[in-house]
This record gives C-alpha cells, structure tokens and sequence, in this order.
C-alpha cells in the first residue's frame, strides 16, 4: 500500500511515502537537532520538486514548542520555494484542545501560503493530502 524509505535522525523521523509525500515525526527538540530537521527540510526544496508534507506532532511536548516561532520564520523566509514545491501539508494533533489552539494562534501570525490540514491521524492526512 505505502512505500516507506525511514530515515532516523535524532528527534524526528523522516519517512518518504508513495506519490512524493514526506512523513516528519517530531519530538524532543534540541536547537541542534532542530538545525539538522532544517537542513533536511533544505534539501527537499533543493530537490526542485513538488511535495507533500505531513507533519506529525503526536509526542510534541511543551519545551517542543519554543521552537514554532523559529520554524514558521524559515517558511516564512522560503514562501517562494513554499509556493513552488510544497503542494499540501498535513499537520497530525491527536489533542483536540492543542490542534485548536494550534490552528487559532499559530495560523494567526503565519497565514499558510498553501493548502494545509490540521488532523487527528495519520490516516486523515493521507487522505487530505490525496485529495
């Protein structure tokens, strides 16, 4: 059904699904690992292909959070190459709590150049993203 290619770096998880879709796992965020999530993320734009992201922040703790503001100013920084390459993102929040107070405070200072879902499984993003 899913083709899977997993890499393990540190604090998430990088797995290619079929029809260029990329999984990121997130979790115990250091500003080191943090700068390699980055270059990884990097190298996809680098690629010069379009993609699909999703996001999955099932085991996001609070410190995990500082690091939102820093992410949404790189995207924020690459709107161009976002506008390019990135077709849809899927944002995976189990939390109902979290995911609307996700979707309310962070979509406020960062308005998603691109079509994005904020889920509750794995399998909604998928869906999201197919369609």
């Amino acid at each position: 059904m899913y083709k899977y290619i997993c890499i393990f770096i540190y604090m998430f998880i990088k797995k290619k699904l079929n029809n260029n879709i990329y999984y990121f796992k997130l979790y115990d965020i250091t500003q080191t690992e943090y700068d390699h999530f980055i270059y990884n993320f990097e190298s996809l734009f680098n690629k010069q292909k379009n993609f699909k992201i999703i996001f999955d922040l099932s085991n996001l703790t609070i410190l995990d959070f500082l690091f939102s503001k820093q992410f949404l100013l790189f995207m924020k920084n690459n709107a161009i190459k976002t506008k390019i390459y990135i077709d849809k993102t899927s944002i995976i929040i189990p939390n109902e709590f979290i995911r609307k107070n996700i979707n309310f405070c962070i979509f406020n200072f960062y308005k998603p150049i691109k079509p994005n879902e904020i889920t509750d499984t794995f399998e909604n993003a998928i869906n999201f993203l197919n369609n």
